[in-house]
């Protein structure tokens, strides 16, 4: 689910967007172009050109909180709740890069953070695969708002310790719910088929950041998006 999200516009934007500050990004600027010459990560996301990122890669995003400052945090959640459990099973399986909405109040290590540590994923749009049929590939779709040119996606945050370097990280998660009828037609195959991204309206942005929020309200804003707002297209080869 959600396996690539893109984004086409520069970080003043996206700063200005959600009236956010710029000085953390300024400063990530070095490590984001270093990144790119190591061809470690295949993205840039302070160019002016679209990209598509992948969790699976766990690239550094740019992403809002309830900060004053945008944040650039690590798509993959690794959580210092872990230590609550084996984090040693925790390093050998893939990071923590999607939740389920349904499920996140009583899921590890989410239930520690849907209280006080949400976000919100800034992308213009993202892609998912299609499949024609059972035997054919996937076909990727591009998925995006008509009314928003750059739309928010809720997710959940943590600082993880790497027990063995002693290097702190600010990772993330992005939040998934059931699929409306657009994107269950087209995401339809794959590891969790039927499933979309969690997609706050701007009404309820700052709520949605707002640590205080109880329990209740939260999943008050936990909710399918609407397909009425949404255009999706081949990605041609």
């Amino acid at each position: 689910m959600c396996f690539n999200f893109s984004n086409s516009k520069k970080a003043a934007d996206i700063a200005r967007r959600y009236g956010k500050k710029l000085d953390i990004i300024e400063a990530w600027r070095e490590i984001i172009e270093e990144q790119k010459q190591n061809e470690k990560y295949k993205v840039n996301f302070l160019s002016e050109q679209q990209y598509n990122i992948s969790g699976w890669s766990k690239p550094y995003c740019m992403i809002v909180t309830n900060d004053k400052e945008l944040q650039v945090m690590q798509w993959g959640l690794r959580s210092k709740t872990m230590s609550l459990k084996n984090v040693e099973k925790y390093d050998k399986e893939d990071w923590f890069i999607n939740a389920n909405a349904e499920k996140i109040h009583n899921t590890f290590p989410y239930e520690f953070l849907i209280n006080s540590q949400r976000c919100i994923i800034p992308v213009t749009g993202y892609i998912e695969p299609h499949y024609p049929s059972k035997e054919s590939k996937a076909e990727a779709y591009y998925i995006h708002l008509k009314s928003q040119e750059i739309f928010s996606i809720a997710g959940v945050w943590d600082t993880w310790k790497n027990p063995e370097t002693g290097e702190e990280r600010v990772t993330f998660s992005l939040i998934t719910t059931e699929a409306n009828d657009l994107l269950r037609e087209i995401h339809n195959g794959g590891r969790h088929p039927f499933r979309m991204p969690l997609i706050i309206k701007p009404e309820n942005e700052e709520k949605w950041l707002n640590p205080e929020l109880s329990s209740e309200e939260i999943d008050k804003l936990i909710k399918i998006f609407s397909d009425q707002d949404m255009e999706a297209y081949k990605v041609h080869d």
